[in-house]
C-alpha cells in the first residue's frame, strides 16, 4: 500500500472517529447542562454518599461530565493525530467495557443461580425512602417506581418499611400530619377514577380499623421482590439497551487503535522519505 493510499484510509478513519466522538460530546454536554438545571431548580444540598447515587440530577451530571472528558479526548486526538490522546481514550473504553460486562455478570449470578455474593440494593433503596420528602426529584421516581411496579416499601415488610421516614413513622412522637401513612402511589386506583393523594393515610396505624382491609386499599409487597422479578421477566428486553451502548464502545475502542497504528506507520515511511532524501 502506497503512503498517499495510507494517508487517505487514515484520514477517513480519523474523521469516523472524530464525528462519532462529536456526537457523544454534544451529548455530554447537554446532560451536565440538564442536570445542573435540575439541581440548581432544585437546591438539594449533599448530605450523604447515598444522595450522590440516588439524586437523578447528581446522577446525570457525572455521568454527562464522564462522557465530556472521554470524547474530548477521542475528538482532540483524533483530529491533532496525539497518539497518547488516543491511548487514553482506548484505555478508558476499555476500562467502561469491563466495568460494564463485570456489572452484567453479577446481575445474571444473582438473579440466575444459587450464588450468594452478598451484593443487595436495599440499603439503598430504604435510604430512598428516608429521603423521600427531601427531594422532590427523587420523590417522583420512588413514585414512579410503586405506582408502575404496583408495590409498597423495600422488603419483605412492604408497605410497613415506610415506618423508617420520619414523616409516615406512626410513633406518637411524631406530629406530622401524614403520620401512619404511606404515600399515595402505594394506592390501588381504577381506570378513570381521580387520585386521592391521602388514600394511603392511616394504613399503618395498627389500632385503626382500617388496618383489615389494607390489601384492598394498598400494595402491600415491598418494591425489591418486584423489581427482582421484573428483571427476570425482562432480560431480554433489558439487555438490548445494554448491548447497543456496548457496540459503540467497542467501535471506538477499534477505531482509535487501528489510527494509532496508522499513525505509527505514516511516521515511520516519513522518516524513512527523509532518511532516502539525505
Amino acid at each position: 500500500m502506497t503512503t498517499s493510499c495510507r494517508r487517505n484510509t487514515t484520514v477517513m478513519i480519523k474523521y469516523m472517529l472524530f464525528s462519532m466522538n462529536f456526537t457523544y460530546w454534544v451529548l455530554g454536554v447537554a446532560m451536565v447542562a440538564m442536570g445542573l438545571y435540575v439541581y440548581v431548580d432544585n437546591m438539594q444540598p449533599v448530605r450523604h454518599v447515598f444522595h450522590v447515587i440516588l439524586d437523578p440530577s447528581i446522577a446525570m451530571m457525572l455521568v454527562g461530565t464522564a462522557v465530556f472528558f472521554t470524547a474530548t479526548s477521542g475528538c482532540v486526538g483524533a483530529l491533532r493525530e496525539n497518539t497518547c490522546l488516543l491511548k487514553t481514550y482506548v484505555i478508558t473504553l476499555v476500562l467502561l467495557v469491563v466495568v460494564l460486562v463485570s456489572i452484567g455478570t453479577l446481575v445474571v449470578l444473582v438473579m440466575y443461580t444459587d450464588i450468594n455474593l452478598n451484593i443487595s440494593p436495599e440499603p439503598l433503596l430504604r435510604h430512598a425512602l428516608v429521603m423521600y420528602r427531601e427531594d422532590s426529584e427523587l420523590e417522583h421516581l420512588v413514585n414512579y417506581v410503586q405506582s408502575s411496579l404496583q408495590c409498597c416499601g423495600v422488603g419483605l415488610a412492604g408497605y410497613r418499611d415506610w415506618s423508617i421516614n420520619p414523616y409516615f413513622n406512626c410513633s406518637w412522637a411524631n406530629k406530622s400530619p401524614e403520620r401512619c401513612a404511606v404515600p399515595f402511589s402505594c394506592c390501588k386506583f381504577t381506570t378513570g377514577e381521580l387520585v386521592n393523594l391521602m388514600c394511603g393515610y392511616d394504613i399503618t396505624n395498627t389500632s385503626s380499623k382500617a388496618q383489615e382491609d389494607v390489601k384492598d386499599k394498598i400494595y402491600t409487597e415491598g418494591c425489591f421482590l418486584k423489581i427482582e422479578e421484573h428483571l427476570k421477566n425482562n432480560a431480554i428486553l433489558l439487555g438490548i439497551p445494554a448491548f447497543t451502548i456496548i457496540v459503540p464502545l467497542v467501535c471506538g475502542i477499534m477505531l482509535a487503535t487501528r489510527l494509532i497504528a496508522r499513525i505509527h506507520t505514516l511516521t515511520k515511511d516519513e522518516e524513512m522519505y527523509e532518511g532516502i532524501l539525505r
